[in-house]
């Protein structure tokens, strides 16, 4: 591995912006951590990770590995995997499902279907993001598992294996109490991240505020809908062993940060516990664009090519989260292996540039070929030979 040092970013005029806030109740930690230098507010959480989304910097982590009780954020995979039938065509919004006795009978929360009676697959997602209704999450459930939960819960793993959930397994699609069904902050940040990214065209359901059924309108309990309009989801979930949780979703004022809370001790102190991460993630750092799409950051040397080098960059805009009180000139080190065997395909990977600052790694980018460069033809390897060159 070859390191170059490349220009530095100039914090210190990039970072001359304001700071946004999100609201809060009254006053009452996938990537490298930002260097230790602040304090991650006091709170009440069995675990908790705050993830700037642009940047993909982890901020804060507390016990993100340790199984918990997933309680209604269960739903969240139960969601996703309703999602991809819908995108896939097996399943349409406008479906009428036919409500079995089983999920008319469930405990917990409830959008108070009937059995026998229909209810259209929007509705019933709705009722289900909105209001953790377990009646209308085993109804999916039953659809998609060809009248089998468990054929569902079967689904619910693999597609958890397949996004990289290590450490969580599913018992059952809504989330109540079951002995070994856990989760962990990482792996639910993990299914937040890819609920978002793989289906935006329905992920404005998360941020539905009520939802009424049969003239029975129910809140959300996502209490930060309310307080912040920036606030777009994900979803609140409590059960009495596990207590209570709370994934967030803040998008606005040039910031997309995710908040996931686990193990709060009331619904009062879930919401005020995501809150003090979220405006402390809002408040201390910033997240400016360190490179746009497609831009040439280096020209790596190629072995055999049709070029002697190919442009190296990002396919998408790069950031990177930095302590807004320490806007100083962050070092970027590009690591390369070249030269690099031809032939080089768009978007294969060639590097990554490490960002430091104060002796700590803060961030690193993986840069990618900007275009493709074959293999030398016939003709070029020939006049190599003879010219040398």
């Amino acid at each position: 591995m070859t390191a170059h040092k490349i220009l530095p970013v100039l914090l210190s005029i990039i970072l001359g912006v304001s700071h946004a806030t999100a609201a809060s109740p009254a006053p009452n930690k996938p990537a490298v951590h930002a260097a230790p230098t602040f304090q991650t507010p006091e709170t009440l959480t069995a675990a908790h990770i705050v993830i700037d989304l642009q940047s993909r910097q982890t901020l804060s982590a507390k016990n993100i590995n340790t199984p918990v009780e997933p309680a209604a954020l269960t739903q969240l995979m139960t969601a996703y995997l309703v999602f991809k039938n819908m995108k896939s065509g097996n399943i349409q919004s406008e479906e009428n499902l036919k409500i079995p006795e089983s999920a008319w009978a469930s405990e917990g929360s409830r959008m108070f279907v009937r059995p026998g009676d229909t209810v259209s697959t929007d509705k019933l997602l709705k009722g289900m993001i909105a209001l953790s209704a377990n009646d209308a999450a085993l109804t999916l459930a039953g659809r998609l598992g060809n009248g089998s939960i468990e054929n569902f819960v079967q689904q619910m793993n693999k597609e958890a294996r397949r996004l990289g959930m290590k450490n969580t397994v599913f018992k059952n699609p809504t989330g109540l109490s079951r002995e070994g069904q856990v989760s962990t902050a990482k792996d639910l940040a993990q299914l937040s991240e890819a609920l978002m990214r793989d289906f935006p065209e329905y992920y404005p359901l998360f941020s539905i505020k009520s939802f009424k059924f049969k003239n029975i309108e129910q809140n959300n309990r996502n209490i930060l809908l309310y307080r912040d309009n920036n606030v777009n989801g994900l979803k609140a979930g409590h059960t009495e062993s596990g207590g209570y949780n709370l994934a967030v979703s803040y998008s606005g004022n040039g910031r997309h940060i995710l908040v996931i809370t686990l193990g709060s001790e009331s619904a009062e102190t879930r919401a005020s516990d995501n809150s003090k991460l979220l405006n402390w993630a809002l408040q201390a750092f910033d997240t400016p664009k360190i490179y746009p799409k497609g831009k040439t950051v280096a020209q790596i040397q190629i072995s055999g090519g049709s070029k002697k080098t190919v442009r190296a960059g990002f396919l998408k805009e790069a950031y990177i989260t930095l302590p807004h009180k320490e806007a100083k000139m962050a070092e970027q080190i590009l690591e390369t292996i070249q030269p690099i065997p031809a032939p080089v395909k768009k978007g294969q990977i060639l590097g990554k540039i490490k960002i430091r600052q104060n002796g700590y790694t803060i961030a690193e980018k993986e840069i990618v070929a900007l275009e493709n460069v074959e293999k030398r033809s016939r003709w070029q390897r020939l006049w190599v030979r003879l010219t040398g060159q």
